[in-house]
């Protein structure tokens, strides 16, 4: 005589006995069959309604005209984060007297923007290419 539960079978040599294992196989086999189902929880609705109303908008800014650039010695030239609506922290270089000019150039169309969480460290220095009258980013010296 025995019980069985879970693939297993339980001998025992009593009916009292088996009367208390037939009772614990049975709760033990609903529990182990039965699942109940959870709701959402709050958080996986809101992650999941979010993710459907999101609004992704990547916005490049024009390329920095060579107006901008123009440089007659290093001095002129500063290094500065570009326009736009997001920075990586990567730099632009520039005529130090027009910065205000680039700036005033470019709005953002987007009041709050989703930008990407990750910066660049930039150790480029501006410094003016004589020959071509342009503000560029070299390396620095050693």
């Amino acid at each position: 005589m025995g019980a069985r539960c879970g693939g297993r079978v339980w001998g025992v040599g009593a009916g009292v006995i088996l009367g208390v294992v037939v009772a614990f196989c049975a709760v033990a086999c609903v529990i182990e069959t039965e699942v109940p189902k959870r709701p959402p929880l709050l958080r996986d609705t809101l992650r999941a309604r979010a993710a459907a109303s999101a609004v992704v908008v990547i916005s490049v800014p024009p390329p920095v005209p060579d107006a901008f650039r123009t440089c007659e010695a290093d001095a002129d030239c500063v290094a500065l984060l570009p326009n736009g609506c997001c920075h990586d922290g990567r730099s632009e270089a520039l005529n130090k007297s027009l910065v205000d000019a680039y700036r005033s150039a470019f709005t953002c169309p987007v009041a709050s923007p989703v930008c990407p969480m990750h910066l660049v460290l930039d150790r480029r220095v501006a410094a003016c290419d004589v020959g071509a009258h342009q503000c560029k980013l070299v390396d620095p010296p050693p």
